[in-house]
């Protein structure tokens, strides 16, 4: 058995190992979690891959907090969609607030909701770093950009699902349809919720999951909220629906972030391989300091 007890071992090749970063809980800001330690999705084999896309959907759909804070929004969707309390803020909105500067302000933000660009923009981005990454040690800021794409990426993933099913199984309907509103119909219509403020949120959401430190956060969640309330501004979604896009977004997020946490708790500083040369056949052992 060979033993390589070299503190050399935690260099460069990972550096992204020393990054700290909080967990996105349900709890006020300031709460951060300091001994959280970033695990690159990129650095595990193929197998293991495939086990954090499965714990990531573990988290989203079968974790008691989750469900229990998905219920919530959906109660509060029922509430406000199905009273006269869309429809008011709506008109309230619309005949209060919206100007040509409120038009023009929303074109910049809607952007950010454009699913047809962000999500190959941060597909392409993970990828990249992934290819380069076989080629030769990537620079340190670039890890991190590439980290945080996937972060984005597996976000989507998870929370797609459960936005599209419910668009479509709630049916409601948008602002300026002139025959129905925001009320539930169940299959009739397909929106319930804001796709838009959904994409939007989830790239401000991971970033504020990934720093500690508060004034960032804080920002980074007034921003989560842009591209859904350009959809108010626009006259194509309800409150309810905007909020519950961003509820999506934020569970999602939510998802990752635990499943990260796990990966670092279940992370081993000794690792095993097998050596096979012509003459002999053994096992090597590499322990980190």
């Amino acid at each position: 058995m060979l033993i390589n007890n070299n503190s050399d071992q935690t260099s460069s090749t990972n550096c992204l190992q020393n990054e700290t970063y909080p967990n996105l809980r349900l709890t006020p800001l300031t709460t951060t979690n300091n001994n959280f330690r970033n695990n690159n999705f990129f650095d595990y084999g193929n197998y293991e891959k495939l086990e954090i896309i499965r714990n990531d959907f573990k988290n989203f759909y079968l974790s008691h907090e989750n469900l229990f804070n998905g219920c919530l929004g959906l109660i509060f969707h029922a509430t406000v969609s199905n009273t006269s309390i869309d429809r008011n803020l709506q008109d309230w909105y619309q005949d209060k607030i919206r100007s040509n500067s409120t038009d023009d302000v929303s074109r910049t933000f809607k952007f950010f909701g454009e699913g047809q660009f962000w999500i190959p923009f941060f597909g392409i981005t993970a990828g990249t770093y992934y290819v380069s990454s076989q080629l030769y040690e990537p620079f340190e800021v670039f890890g991190v950009v590439g980290d945080y794409s996937m972060r984005v990426i597996r976000s989507y993933l998870v929370g797609a699902p459960a936005l599209l099913f419910f668009q479509s199984a709630l049916g409601c309907s948008r602002p300026d349809d002139k025959k129905y509103n925001s009320s539930w119909r169940f299959f009739r219509d397909d929106h319930s919720f804001s796709g838009h403020a959904f994409m939007g949120a989830t790239p401000f959401l991971v970033g504020a999951s990934m720093t500690n430190r508060l004034g960032i956060r804080i920002i980074l969640f007034v921003c989560s909220t842009l591209a859904g309330l350009s959809r108010i501004n626009d006259n194509k979604h309800y409150f309810s629906q905007v909020a519950l896009g961003w509820c999506v977004s934020y569970l999602s997020v939510r998802a990752i972030s635990l499943t990260n946490n796990a990966m670092n708790r279940n992370k081993t500083n000794i690792k095993i391989f097998p050596i096979v040369e012509p003459n002999y056949i053994g096992l090597g052992l590499v322990y980190k300091r």
